[in-house]
């Protein structure tokens, strides 16, 4: 026999209703008395797997409290935006924000609190951000963002922006409230 053939990467497989699954396709050649009379396909659902490994790739990039990105792909964002073209003559903007009174709410609360505290931050600052530009929570309370195409004047009124939304955030935890 002939060895079967399979290809490494799903394929898209069109259904009726024009819906798209991904599928491994496996062939091999059907041959008779030394003559091949045609072949065998099989097909394999992939759905699951490649949610599976989307996934897996998401939760290596974002942080898993807030669902931001996390330190690591803001770093590779980062050094590729640094190593953009120099001919593209393009500005960003990198901010690096820390959180007041966190460690209090942490010590005084305990982590519930804390992690309740990021992940309302977190929500709000995104919010802030046009579409594009990157919020990534660095660790602990720290946060940082990348504006892109964005010089002094931009970047100082999203800056400010940002740290009014803060300001503004009325947090409390078990009817106390925190600043």
């Amino acid at each position: 026999g002939e060895p079967r053939r399979s290809n490494v990467r799903p394929q898209l497989l069109e259904r009726p209703d024009s819906s798209v699954v991904p599928v491994a396709l496996n062939g091999a050649p059907l041959i008779v008395s030394g003559q091949i009379l045609g072949c065998v396909l099989a097909l394999h659902d992939m759905t699951r797997e490649q949610d599976y490994i989307e996934r897996l790739s998401w939760q290596a990039s974002h942080d898993a409290l807030t669902g931001l990105v996390n330190r690591r792909d803001f770093e590779n964002r980062l050094a590729g935006a640094i190593s953009e073209a120099p001919e593209r003559s393009r500005r960003h903007a990198l901010m690096y924000l820390d959180l007041d009174q966190f460690k209090l709410v942490n010590d005084t609360c305990g982590h519930a609190a804390g992690d309740q505290l990021l992940r309302q931050i977190s929500v709000l600052l995104a919010n802030e951000l046009p579409p594009g530009d990157i919020l990534a929570r660095l660790g602990g309370d720290e946060f940082g963002v990348l504006l892109f195409d964005c010089d002094a004047d931009c970047a100082a009124a999203t800056a400010e922006r940002l740290r009014a939304t803060v300001q503004d955030l009325h947090f409390s935890w078990d009817g106390r409230p925190f600043n």
